[in-house]
């Protein structure tokens, strides 16, 4: 089986290069200076092609030295080919931008982290930060392909942004309005991600609201009671929570402080932890009130306690159901 290595830029999270099990040179790559790229052009075969870009970052044209057009790319939102036209080599077709890589349209794509299937549109490994876009650990994007990307392959995020300069002379000020989106959507999206940065920096990717990180404190729960279940549902099991100063919406206002909160033991343990912090918010207005319930209920009503917990002898069994009936009686 045929070997290939890749070079890879650890500052900006990106292929330069890639060869042989003989070391010789089958491509090299052009990339912005920022996060995850952004890929430029390609260099293979003695032939160099330049990559031409929809709004998502998917790979539409090809473009040899000559300014004419090699390759077109037609997809659908889930990653799938649907014309093709030219047969210039490339690994990087949807959301080629930023370095969604794949041998050829009908194998799996690799972003990272994690393997994605487009003909299932769903991850094919397990989320390794639990919970960080939801409940589903496979789901990609928070099923968003159209709006949302997940270049690590850890968080779904919704722009990508990049700082403008002013020089040290200008105040920090008017830099907070002035993240330009290098992708839709509007502006705003980046100005959430891009405020709590200095200015003059490449952002790149970030979670809103901020996600897990890749790995979180692991501590035994105390003991499941009538009135409690894991770290964070019931009297005294409460989470940390940290304000989000960019956020505008009620939901992601306060959100988890997972530096210091210990993993959730379990998908009702996790709502329980965005529970707590979504109550903070919740206090300041009646409609934030209301957009915690329409946002969590639905969640704890889905969970099948049985099915996480078959064996009805384990203490877990009783303690699940008990306090997911309590949280939809309460709360809901």
């Amino acid at each position: 089986m045929p070997v290939t290595e890749y070079t890879w830029d650890s500052a900006t999270d990106s292929i330069l290069e890639e060869t042989d099990g003989a070391s010789n040179v089958l491509a090299s790559y052009t990339n912005e200076p920022s996060p995850y790229g952004p890929l430029i052009g390609q260099r293979s075969g003695g032939e160099t092609r330049y990559f031409h870009f929809d709004a998502l970052g998917s790979t539409r044209e090809l473009t040899d030295e000559a300014e004419d057009v090699t390759d077109t790319f037609t997809y659908d939102a889930w990653g799938n080919e649907v014309y093709r036209s030219g047969n210039s080599e490339t690994e990087f077709h949807w959301v080629g931008r930023f370095g969604y890589r794949t041998p050829s349209l009908e194998a799996r794509y690799s972003i990272r982290t994690r393997l994605y299937s487009q003909s299932s549109a769903r991850w094919s490994v397990v989320d390794p930060r639990r919970f960080a876009d939801g409940l589903q650990d496979y789901m990609y994007s928070l099923n968003r392909p159209t709006t949302n990307l997940d270049p690590s392959g850890l968080t779904a995020v919704c722009c990508h942004c990049q700082v403008v300069s002013f020089g040290p002379e200008v105040d920090a000020a008017p830099f907070f309005e002035s993240a330009v989106c290098l992708r839709s959507p509007p502006a705003q999206c980046c100005r959430k991600v891009c405020c709590a940065t200095r200015r003059g920096e490449y952002v790149g990717f970030s979670p809103i609201p901020p996600g897990p990180p890749a790995t979180r404190p692991m501590a035994p729960p105390p003991a499941p009671t009538r009135v409690g279940y894991g770290h964070y549902c019931g009297p005294g099991r409460k989470a940390n929570c940290l304000e989000n100063k960019c956020a505008d919406g009620c939901f992601s206002r306060w959100v988890p402080n997972y530096s210091a909160n210990p993993a959730p033991i379990d998908e009702l343990d996790a709502i329980c932890e965005l529970h707590d912090c979504c109550l903070a918010t919740s206090s300041q207005a009646q409609k934030c009130w209301n957009r915690c319930k329409d946002e969590l209920c639905p969640m704890v009503q889905a969970i099948d306690c049985y099915a996480m917990y078959p064996d009805p002898q384990f203490a877990e069994q009783n303690a699940c159901v008990t306090m997911k009936r309590q949280f939809l009686t309460l709360f809901c």
